[in-house]
């Protein structure tokens, strides 16, 4: 269930509906385990907030919000992958994608904050892209792989730069489609074990004839795949860097 919970409960941090029950679950486990850190927490609650949300809202009587009841019943085992997707203004594609183009579309970028309620910039790409069916609607995500945060740097001259080859943050690589900027990696010419980070440019009203915003988020490229959410993908030869989790992408 690794694969779906996280997923899942990304989804859940950040709908509107579900906020005051994200504040009330922090506040039930500090209150049952005083002296613990913020870190453990936090990650208490992500291991415990679906099953507790689901159980909270079957209590309630005369729940209005139609969204929120779906939402605590978690999505459909099965999620659609796409090869790339149309949203914010930008054209994601995955890693796997792009080494078939000859235009880059896979690097993102997106603030979050750590324990200490510090916010920086995390720099990734995209894994995979998936959409997790609520029945009444279906919520797009991005899996990551995010650059290890001690390996963003930026000089003297404003340039940041990653070493995308050292990631962290494995058991967090789940991300709100709609909350990431796109952004491109240049090899650095003065350290080829380096990479230059530039800014995407959004590309929404006039595009193919589109007028909307919200229009331009339907877009998918190629052919959806139905594949189950249940096991962690096997691991490659890219080693993540073991953290302490300190930081994180608590977003």
């Amino acid at each position: 269930r690794k694969v779906y919970d996280k997923a899942h409960f990304t989804v859940l941090q950040h709908m509107a509906e579900v906020v005051p029950y994200v504040d009330e679950h922090l506040a039930v486990i500090r209150q049952e385990n005083p002296g613990r850190s913020e870190s453990w927490v936090r990650n208490k609650h992500m291991s415990s907030f679906n099953e507790w949300l689901k159980n909270r809202i079957a209590r309630l009587q005369n729940l209005s919000s139609e969204t929120l009841q779906w939402l605590s019943q978690g999505p459909e085992w099965s999620a659609t992958t796409w090869q790339g997707y149309d949203i914010n203004g930008y054209t994601f594609h995955t890693v796997k994608q792009d080494s078939k183009c000859t235009v880059q579309n896979s690097g993102l970028r997106i603030e979050a904050a750590s324990d200490g309620g510090r916010r920086d910039q995390y720099y990734g790409r995209v894994e995979q892209i998936l959409e997790l069916d609520y029945l009444k609607f279906k919520v797009p995500l991005f899996r990551c792989r995010w650059v290890d945060l001690r390996n963003v740097k930026v000089d003297n001259e404003g340039f940041t730069t990653v070493n995308l080859a050292n990631n962290a943050y494995k058991d967090e690589p789940f991300v709100l489609a709609k909350q990431v900027v796109q952004v491109f990696y240049i090899v650095d010419p003065c350290n080829k074990k380096l990479h230059v980070v530039r800014e995407g440019k959004r590309r929404i009203v006039g595009l193919d004839n589109i007028a909307d915003e919200d229009d331009y988020n339907q877009h998918v490229h190629g052919i959806g795949q139905e594949i189950p959410l249940e096991e962690e993908e096997e691991e490659d030869e890219v080693q993540y860097a073991h953290v302490d989790h300190e930081e994180g992408l608590f977003l």
